[in-house]
């Protein structure tokens, strides 16, 4: 309940890809949080966030976890939204001759982009989104994160607490014991290097044996398609990124592949992958 009140209601939470809710009408619900959020794909593009909350006697707008409607109606007394979170009508208006439509839109929550990935904030007074990145967005401008599409999305149930998983992520003087025949080849773990960023980030580098670059070390053929934008560091090393408070990303040319981990019980988490 502590970490609810002071970590995950005041932190930026990777929610969704755009990919996601890709046209507009689009809507998706997010709940990793404790607190049902609907994000929607607005007719003007924009990506947007409310509380899951109608404005008449609270019931759900939706229930289902995603989907494409022209407008998002709640099911209880039948109120009307739109997706940009505006009441646009009500049932038996006749009834509520005094009601300000205008004032009665669904309640939003702080919203941002990073690229194709969509970032939530519940808190009105935490820094933006770039702000929160700090230098880190201007290290990522070399993968595209704008051009990133969605390949793949899968979800684990860890028996553990989610902060254990994410301090596994942070240092690689685990790797020649747990992961002795998959990661271990891969990487140098004697010649790691972390760098500490504001607001919580880290950054963790570690070249690959015999001067290898990532490709010949990975064995990856030379046909498969690369992001031609990325340096030498993440060709010739493994490079993962940590952002506070429970994401890891390993970049490299081939891939941007976000990990988060999320609470579900003292003693168990869950693992979100795209």
């Amino acid at each position: 309940e502590l970490e609810k009140q002071h970590l995950w209601r005041k932190s930026w939470l990777m929610a969704a890809h755009i990919d996601e809710i890709p046209e507009p009408d689009c809507f998706m619900l997010w709940e990793n949080a404790g607190q049902p959020i609907l994000i929607t794909h607005s007719r003007s593009g924009d990506i947007k966030a409310f509380y899951n909350t109608c404005s008449h006697r609270g019931a759900p707008i939706v229930t289902e976890a995603r989907g494409k409607s022209r407008r998002l109606n709640c099911a209880y007394h039948g109120w009307s939204y739109t997706h940009d979170g505006d009441l646009k009508s009500v049932r038996d208006p006749e009834d509520f001759n005094a009601l300000d439509l205008s004032q009665r839109g669904l309640k939003p929550v702080r919203c941002e982009r990073f690229g194709n990935l969509i970032f939530i904030n519940f808190d009105p007074h935490a820094p933006g989104l770039l702000e929160w990145f700090g230098p880190i967005a201007a290290e990522w401008e070399e993968f595209q994160f704008h051009n990133c599409r969605l390949a793949q999305r899968h979800i684990f149930d860890l028996n553990c607490n989610w902060k254990v998983a994410m301090e596994a992520n942070t240092e690689v003087y685990h790797v020649r014991s747990i992961h002795r025949e998959t990661l271990a080849p891969l990487l140098d773990d004697r010649r790691n290097v972390n760098t500490l960023y504001p607001n919580g980030h880290g950054r963790m580098i570690a070249p690959t044996p015999g001067g290898k670059s990532s490709s010949e070390a990975l064995e990856i053929p030379l046909d498969v398609a690369q992001i031609h934008t990325v340096g030498e560091i993440a060709r010739s090393c493994t490079q993962s990124y940590g952002l506070f408070p429970n994401w890891v990303v390993p970049l490299s040319q081939f891939a941007i592949p976000p990990i988060c981990f999320w609470p579900n019980g003292i003693d168990k988490c869950r693992m979100e992958t795209w």
